[in-house]
C-alpha cells in the first residue's frame, strides 16, 4: 500500500502562513496599543507634576507670564491626552479586529487538522483492511496447498 499523503497539505500550510502573518500584525498592533497606553501614563505624570509645581510657586508668587506658561502647559497636556485616549480607542478597535482574524484564520487550521486526522484514520482503516484480506488469502492459500498434499 502506498504512503498516506494529506491531500489538504498544500492548502493547510498556505493557511498556517496566513494565520503567522495575522498573529505578526496582532503582535503589532498590541504593541501599538501599549506604547500609546504608556504615553497616556507619561502625560498624567507630567500634568500632575506641572499641577504640583503650579501649587509650589503659586505660594511663592507668580508672575503673569508664568501663569500663562503654566496654563499653557496645562491646555496642550489636556489636549494631548485627549489625542491620545482616542488614538487607545483606536488602536484597541484595530486590535480587537485583528484577534477575530487570528481566531478565523486559527479556526481554517484546525479544521484542515482534524480533516488531516479523519484522512490518516480511514487510511488505517482501509490498511489494515487491506493486511487482514492478505493474511486470509495466504491462510487460505496454505490451506489449499496442504489439502492437495493430503
Amino acid at each position: 500500500m502506498k504512503p498516506f499523503v494529506f491531500t489538504m497539505e498544500r492548502m493547510r500550510d498556505y493557511k498556517e502562513q496566513l494565520l503567522d502573518d495575522e498573529k505578526g500584525s496582532l503582535r503589532q498592533l498590541r504593541r501599538h496599543k501599549d506604547e500609546i497606553e504608556q504615553k497616556i501614563v507619561e502625560l498624567k505624570e507630567y500634568r500632575r507634576a506641572t499641577e504640583d509645581e503650579f501649587q509650589n510657586r503659586q505660594s511663592e508668587g507668580v508672575s503673569f507670564q508664568e501663569l500663562q506658561s503654566f496654563q499653557f502647559c496645562m491646555d496642550s497636556s489636556r489636549f494631548m491626552l485627549q489625542q491620545m485616549e482616542k488614538a487607545l480607542v483606536e488602536a484597541e478597535e484595530k486590535v480587537e479586529c485583528q484577534l477575530q482574524k487570528v481566531v478565523v484564520a486559527s479556526q481554517e487550521v484546525s479544521g484542515l487538522n482534524k480533516l488531516e486526522e479523519k484522512q490518516q484514520t480511514v487510511y488505517r482503516q482501509s490498511e489494515a483492511a487491506e493486511t487482514r484480506e492478505f493474511i486470509l488469502e495466504q491462510v487460505s492459500g496454505k490451506e489449499v496447498r496442504r489439502q492437495k498434499k493430503a
